[in-house]
């Protein structure tokens, strides 16, 4: 990887923990790395961190709404199992 490509990764990430800040940075970064080796084969490399930025959020916002849909199932299915005792 390019020392330019290895600064953008770590400006990503810290724009990321801003935008998700509970969210660990290992996370953040492994995140980042996917969307950037979805984009290795890209020719055109000018808009690969632009690219990487919003899969890597869109990725980072999929992720919550299922964390969110998961704890309020759980919330819900609690709920049911109070009623049914």
């Amino acid at each position: 990887m390019q020392e330019t490509e290895e600064r953008t990764i770590s400006r990503l990430v810290e724009s990321l923990e801003a935008d998700f800040p509970h969210v660990p940075r290992v996370r953040l970064r492994a995140c980042v790395d996917d969307a950037f080796a979805f984009f290795d084969n890209a020719t055109v490399r000018i808009y690969v961190p632009l690219l990487v930025a919003r899969r890597a959020r869109a990725t980072l916002c999929r992720f919550l709404v299922l964390e969110d849909a998961s704890a309020d199932a759980a919330v819900l299915l609690g709920s049911v199992e109070r009623q049914a005792s």
